[in-house]
């Protein structure tokens, strides 16, 4: 995703409910230990993703149903 200052920020989308608060927080916790810079920042739920008739995820036109864009 665009990032004002860096210029792309990478983000988690994850498809269902959104996580109970102390669950995100250990959730990024971890990935941040596995990953180090390469971890996502934010998490963008989504109810469905946007799928082609064979259920593939189009990524394009899921992308366009978060936040900013």
């Amino acid at each position: 995703m665009p990032h004002p200052r860096l210029g792309e920020q990478l983000v988690l989308v994850t498809e269902g409910e959104p996580l109970n608060e102390q669950t995100e927080q250990q959730l990024m916790a971890a990935l941040r230990k596995q990953l180090a810079h390469k971890a996502p920042r934010i998490i963008y739920y989504l109810k469905t993703f946007v799928r082609t008739p064979t259920g593939k995820i189009m990524r394009k036109e899921t992308a366009q149903l978060l936040p900013g864009n």
